[in-house]
């Protein structure tokens, strides 16, 4: 599907989600410097993430999701520092968030649930302040959850759900999340009082397991 885009120099969004797409990213794609929106969602690609996707210096939205890619994120991705959506979730995308997250600053929409990433989430995502959703939910993830989350106070939905490795209390520095709605971090191994997140008054959906993270103001929770 992407062997004559090298043809359409100013087309700027590219829409091929639920398609039925198989095979992989030809490198032509990133021919096409003029595309600000790249939308590959539910389909069947497969095979690795090309290296290339910096030439794409308009690029504001990714996404990948919803197919079969093996690979790791290619390390050019990060120097999309124009990005406002990447969405990656739902395949088998593998390797570790690297710290190189943080310099996505303009990033609002990061979703990598359902993925193969291991390892710890890098204290680094806390720079990337204009974010709205941020969704890690996937079983592989280790260690503590990054104080400097609470930093992202434009956060409105936070999910690390079914991620057993995750261990230790949630940092109070959570409570400073004032715009958030919706948070899951049921399904982890964390530990502690949640009583603070009370003071949160946007959040009407917060879902967590009260028999190992205790909370006085259970009415908010599921």
């Amino acid at each position: 599907p992407f062997s004559s885009l090298s043809n359409r120099s100013t087309l700027e969004v590219l829409d091929l989600s639920s398609n039925a797409l198989r095979g992989g990213i030809s490198e032509e794609l990133f021919e096409v410097t003029t595309l600000a929106s790249i939308l590959l969602g539910d389909n069947s690609l497969t095979g690795t993430l090309p290296h290339g996707f910096a030439a794409l210096t308009q690029l504001s939205h990714l996404h990948v999701h919803i197919n079969e890619f093996n690979s790791t994120l290619p390390a050019d991705l990060f120097e999309m520092t124009q990005l406002e959506e990447l969405r990656v979730r739902d395949t088998d995308i593998s390797g570790t968030i690297p710290s190189e997250v943080g310099y996505l600053t303009n990033l609002k929409d990061l979703r990598m649930k359902s993925t193969k990433f291991i390892g710890t989430i890098p204290t680094e995502i806390g720079n990337m302040k204009k974010l709205q959703r941020l969704h890690l939910a996937s079983p592989n993830h280790s260690g503590t959850l990054p104080s400097e989350i609470g930093k992202l106070t434009r956060l409105r939905r936070l999910n690390f759900e079914q991620n057993p490795g995750l261990t230790g209390t949630l940092p109070t520095s959570f409570k400073n999340l004032k715009t958030l709605e919706r948070f899951q971090i049921e399904g982890t191994g964390m530990t502690g009082n949640v009583t603070f997140l009370c003071e949160l008054e946007l959040l009407h959906d917060f879902r967590v397991d009260l028999a190992d993270m205790g909370c006085s103001c259970c009415d908010c929770c599921d």
